[in-house]
């Protein structure tokens, strides 16, 4: 019997991104003569593509405008701010129990070149995945369930479980079937996650296999 498949999120739910993303953001906005945002209004957008997070912030920018926006806070990622990535703990401890049971997949709304690097730069071994999805390789991403729907034609599996630190997360799972787990390690509080109403919630993805192996 082929094993059941664990969709989780990128950012804020299996490493923490927060800064990375912020100043790649705030580079972005100052190199093509937009005014920056502070911390905390940029987190409080994550959860979303990079491109809605722009245009939201400058509703007068221009499509190619908001194109060359998101391109440049790619590149700041890629050549700078990784390093401020860090790794939530427990973790890499828990993907390899789970790896054991459950095929597991990684969707996130970050461009494919940061998904890899991050999870480099992580030391989130490549092999932990047997599939990953990003927003640039689906028409809707999250909320939408594009990328757990890529996961299962890529897999040939239904996917069983969707993880994640935001209400996004949430949406794009119930969209898709699956029940839904969210975690308490990203930006979206507990009252956020429970309005979205998951199946469970847990604090990190650290508790995930005592929940999915009937431990808790």
């Amino acid at each position: 019997m082929a094993k059941q498949v664990i969709c989780l999120d990128l950012d804020g739910t299996l490493i923490s991104t927060e800064l990375c993303h912020v100043k790649a953001f705030q580079d972005a906005f100052t190199k093509n003569g937009y005014p920056s945002k502070s911390n905390k209004e940029i987190m409080a957008k994550f959860g979303i593509p990079a491109q809605k997070i722009i245009s939201g912030f400058f509703p007068k920018a221009s499509k190619k405008e908001v194109e060359k926006i998101s391109a440049d806070k790619v590149q700041f990622v890629i050549n700078d701010t990784y390093r401020y990535a860090k790794q939530i703990p427990g973790v890499v401890e828990a993907l390899r129990e789970l790896k054991g049971s459950f095929r597991l997949a990684v969707i996130t709304n970050s461009n494919s070149e940061e998904a890899k690097l991050l999870l480099s730069t992580l030391k989130l071994p490549s092999d932990f995945f047997d599939d990953v999805v990003s927003a640039d390789q689906v028409e809707k991403p999250k909320p939408d369930a594009d990328e757990i729907l890529k996961v299962e034609r890529d897999l040939k599996s239904k996917v069983l479980y969707v993880v994640g630190d935001s209400v996004y997360d949430i949406k794009a799972g119930k969209a898709a079937g699956a029940k839904t787990i969210a975690v308490l390690s990203g930006q979206h509080s507990s009252k956020q996650l429970f309005s979205a109403k998951p199946t469970n919630i847990l604090k990190s993805v650290a508790d995930l296999p005592d929940l999915v192996f009937d431990r808790l």
